[in-house]
C-alpha cells in the first residue's frame, strides 16, 4: 500500500539582493524560518530584501519505494 504524507510544510526564507547601481542582482533560499526586513545601503546602492514564506509539498511513496514530490506552493 502507498503512503501518502500531504502535504508537508517546510519554513523557509528568501533574500533578494539587488544593486540598485549596476542593475545586478541573485535569490537565495534557506531552509529556516526569519524575519522579514528591508536594508538598503546607499553608498553601494545595495537592497536586501528578506521574506519568510513556507513550501508546501505533498510525498507519495509507493510499494516499490518509488517516490514522487510535488510542489503545491508558497504562503
Amino acid at each position: 500500500m502507498a503512503c501518502l504524507n500531504n502535504p508537508v510544510s517546510i519554513p523557509i526564507c528568501i533574500t533578494l539582493k539587488f544593486n540598485v547601481f549596476s542593475g545586478s542582482g541573485s535569490t537565495t533560499v534557506a531552509c529556516n524560518s526569519c524575519t522579514a526586513s528591508t536594508i538598503f545601503d546607499p553608498a553601494t546602492g545595495d537592497l536586501t530584501i528578506t521574506q519568510p514564506a513556507v513550501a508546501h509539498f505533498t510525498i507519495d511513496v509507493n510499494d516499490d519505494l518509488s517516490t514522487a514530490v510535488v510542489f503545491v506552493g508558497l504562503s
